[in-house]
């Protein structure tokens, strides 16, 4: 039976990270660190949009457990007359 011994594996992509260069420590440096803007907006607007969703979803389940409930009062009523 033959065998197949496997020297050297890798994940893809892995000779990315092995390369000499880095471009993290570039933007570590400052300068474009301090030229990036903005954001503050969009977690002002995801925020309202989430409080506004689990809104919907409360009264959704309220509603379904309220009528679950009354049909099954309303059946139990009929059976014992």
């Amino acid at each position: 039976m033959s065998t197949i011994k496997i020297a050297e594996l890798r994940p893809a992509g892995s000779e990315l990270f092995q390369d000499s260069e880095s471009f993290l420590n570039e933007l570590s440096d400052g300068q474009e660190m301090d030229m990036v803007l903005g954001g503050g907006g969009v977690n002002t607007i995801n925020t309202a949009s989430l409080v506004s969703v689990s809104n919907v979803i409360v009264f959704t389940v309220l509603t379904n457990v309220n009528k679950g409930k009354g049909r099954k009062r309303r059946r139990r009523r009929r059976r014992k007359y």
